[in-house]
């Protein structure tokens, strides 16, 4: 069960009650002295590891490293695998004419010239 901190308004002074929500709703009302304080934040855990790490259980990896193989050019399989010289030369020339294309297309340009 949660603690909450209670004050005495005319004294000042505090004290903690272990009780449920529902339970402080009504030992208030039943005490109108008293008013709830906040004393400071609670200790909430930001969780284990971290995101960039993609993971750290050999499972887990294996389970990346699969999908990376089956979607070589995806950003997964550029951030788990190690690639050759000519794979990072043949992706960056797929970016040059995705752009190139995706420029054309804004300037109404047609892709194909026959």
């Amino acid at each position: 069960m949660p603690t909450y901190t209670l004050e005495d308004k005319e004294t000042g002074e505090q004290h903690d009650v272990l009780m449920s929500w529902d339970d402080l709703v009504e030992y208030k009302k039943g005490n109108p002295h008293l008013k709830q304080v906040i004393t400071g934040t609670p200790g909430i855990v930001s969780g284990i590891g971290n995101r960039s790490g993609l993971g750290n259980s050999g499972g887990f990896n294996e389970m990346l490293s699969k999908v990376a193989d089956a979607h070589p050019r995806s950003e997964l399989a550029k951030a788990t695998k190690r690639r050759t010289s000519s794979e990072v030369k043949t992706d960056a020339i797929i970016d040059k004419h995705v752009k190139i294309q995706q420029q054309m297309k804004k300037q109404g340009n047609p892709l194909n010239k026959k």
